[in-house]
């Protein structure tokens, strides 16, 4: 059921006159100038040419928020929570955040 609430926040963002416009020239994004930050946490680590398999979280978020006109994306993963060093990846996430904070 918990999967069900992103879903539901990210349908509260769609919304025609807001975050975008259907125009004669197609879909056109009205938010511009903004970033977007997600930080996610994961049993495994999707990144590219893990043995997990393909990361479907980030492609799909950029995609909505691009389509916004959000292209300034940013992603912290805290990886391997389950199956890998636990508290590796929350220091790692943690400097991350605090690269991120400086320039932000």
């Amino acid at each position: 059921m918990g999967s069900l609430k992103p879903k539901a926040y990210l349908e509260h963002l769609i919304r025609i006159g807001c975050t975008y416009e259907v125009g004669e020239a197609g879909v056109r994004g009205l938010v511009h100038g903004r970033k977007a930050l997600f930080i996610t946490s994961r049993d495994g680590n999707y990144s590219s040419g893990s043995p997990f398999g393909e990361d479907h979280q980030e492609p799909y978020l950029q995609a909505i928020f691009g389509s916004f006109g959000i292209q300034d994306v940013e992603f912290v993963n805290v990886n391997n929570l389950v199956l890998g060093d636990r508290e590796k990846s929350v220091l790692a996430a943690q400097a991350s955040l605090q690269t991120l904070a400086a320039h932000w």
